[in-house]
């Protein structure tokens, strides 16, 4: 089954009036062709939009720390999912948002039953998916191993697409650009995800010039499908 892994925010999130832009991959826009991003505050949002087909079933699971505005920004996502489900005709597991609750820290102990609860629900033959935007940056560090140990313990498990959403706080100049305050972008960083298979790989070659080895493998890594975009 698709599964689809995000965490709730800490603070309270609103419908907003902007949406992520898309980075180096088309499937992530959330929107017609040629028009700007349907306006969400969901980055998992986009990535439904982008992979979940017609008449298939998917399980989207937020982890939630208990916290005051945890269930309704719960509440929120649910019904954004379900809306969009039922626009592209996907079957929602159980026909909600599967919600799993986890300690509000970040402590190792509490890492450990992050992984714990994370990995008891990926199952052999699961295609993984998973927005690694909201939460604290242990908890990021802990699904990130958690996805990698998924891919390499399971069976014909897999990782699709993993995602990160951004919004710009201040104008300025980033780089050759001028980025807006209130702007948002979504980044496909599954390759970043693989990057620790590479480096395994490159540790054990040897190279006596492993930057340009590394790059020369990422250069080779599968580029993101560049196909048209379903209107959500």
């Amino acid at each position: 089954m698709k599964k689809f892994i995000c965490f709730s925010a800490r603070q309270k999130l609103f419908p907003g009036d902007t949406g992520y832009q898309a980075i180096d991959n088309r499937k992530l826009h959330f929107g017609a062709e040629g028009e700007p991003p349907r306006a969400t505050c969901f980055p998992i949002l986009p990535v439904i939009n982008g992979y979940a087909e017609q008449g298939e079933e998917i399980d989207v699971l937020v982890f939630t720390e208990n916290y005051d505005c945890g269930g309704t920004n719960c509440d929120l996502l649910d019904q954004n999912v379900k809306d969009l489900c039922n626009k592209k005709q996907v079957r929602l597991h159980n026909g909600q948002v599967t919600r799993v609750s986890v300690p509000l820290d970040d402590s190792v102990d509490s890492q450990l039953k992050l992984f714990t609860a994370m990995i008891d629900r990926i199952e052999d033959g699961d295609i993984l998916y998973a927005s690694l935007t909201y939460s604290s940056k242990v908890n990021i560090l802990t699904a990130l191993m958690c996805l990698r140990f998924a891919r390499m313990a399971k069976r014909n498990t897999f990782i699709d697409c993993v995602v990160y959403g951004c919004m710009i706080f201040t104008t300025g100049q980033y780089g050759s650009k001028t980025l807006h305050k209130g702007e948002k972008f979504i980044y496909d960083i599954t390759a970043l995800v693989q990057l620790d298979d590479i480096l395994r790989m490159v540790a054990a070659s040897g190279a006596k010039d492993p930057v340009k080895m590394i790059r020369k493998l990422l250069d080779q890594m599968q580029l993101p499908d560049d196909s048209e975009v379903e209107e959500p």
